[in-house]
């Protein structure tokens, strides 16, 4: 248990009021969007803070056919690759900490790739962005690398004679991204799935969230026809943060005398910087322990 001596030196009896932001000692935050996150009022130091940053999925490669009997084509695009995963304990000063979401990679249409999945970052924890996977203009497309990170997003697949490409995984908590070697899209490291592939004419689809890259589109036009399909889109990144509060389960005193010591017991005090009571600070305190 952690516990803090205190010394209230004032000329004058104080009721004990202990005064925090928050009653628990675990907060997870979510955020899908960019934004400014602050600091909880009255808070000087959060620690550990851990800082998550997933990267958003590559977009699928477009595909082009044409059939006109004499001459004829078939087109399947490229899967896009993963989004990579970051993550840190950082230690955060009370004020405005701005955070960037990466935006998933559109699908190709006809002669165009897929595009790139975007970076989601805070400060310099990063998660990038999967790269998007290759157009099948009357051919095959190449798949698009997985995004970079602790843990790697997993690298769409190509196309070939008989399928589009395949999304890559996204990267997560527990890995890299899933490589598909198969028609499957699958997550790897607990991010989302990536598209699975086409084995007849249709868009690409979609990767999973969080970060998964789509799929490639396939084209085969029927006879006196051209056709275009569009790629699959990546799924978008995220930040995600997890902090902690300092607690209170008991104070030894509820009233005070000038010069009286008091213990606070409680958890996540190692970071103490001050005490008030009744919005006073004491003059001095000690930390014990952390718990």
């Amino acid at each position: 248990m952690k516990k803090t001596d205190h010394t209230l030196r004032k000329g004058y009896m104080l009721l004990l009021v202990l005064v925090f932001a928050w009653s628990f000692t675990q907060t997870t935050q979510t955020f899908n969007t960019n934004g400014t996150w602050t600091v909880p009022p009255g808070t000087t130091i959060i620690t550990p803070t851990k800082v998550e940053a997933w990267g958003a999925g590559g977009g699928g490669g477009g595909a082009y056919s044409y059939n006109y009997i004499i001459v004829s084509s078939t087109g399947r695009g490229g899967g896009g690759g993963g989004g990579g995963y970051t993550a840190s304990n950082v230690t955060l000063s009370p004020g405005n900490y701005n955070y960037v979401v990466g935006n998933g990679g559109t699908g190709g249409n006809r002669n165009t790739d897929g595009t790139n999945g975007t970076d989601s970052y805070w400060g310099t924890v990063r998660g990038s962005g999967g790269a998007g996977g290759k157009s099948g203009d009357s051919s095959n497309g190449r798949g698009g690398a997985g995004g970079s990170g602790i843990f790697k997003g997993g690298d769409g697949s190509n196309s070939s004679t008989s399928a589009s490409g395949t999304g890559g995984g996204g990267a997560g908590s527990t890995g890299a991204g899933a490589t598909p070697t198969g028609g499957t899209g699958d997550a790897g490291g607990a991010g989302g799935n990536g598209g699975n592939r086409l084995t007849s004419s249709g868009d690409g689809q979609n990767g999973s969230a969080i970060g998964g890259g789509g799929s490639g589109a396939y084209s085969a036009a029927s006879v006196f026809s051209s056709l275009t399909h569009t790629g699959g889109s990546g799924a978008n990144g995220q930040i995600r943060i997890t902090y902690y509060y300092p607690t209170i389960s008991s104070v030894s005193k509820s009233v005070l005398c000038p010069g009286e010591s008091f213990t606070i017991t409680g958890t996540n005090f190692n970071t103490t910087t001050g005490v008030t009571i009744g919005g006073t600070s004491v003059s001095a305190f000690t930390v014990n322990s952390k718990t």
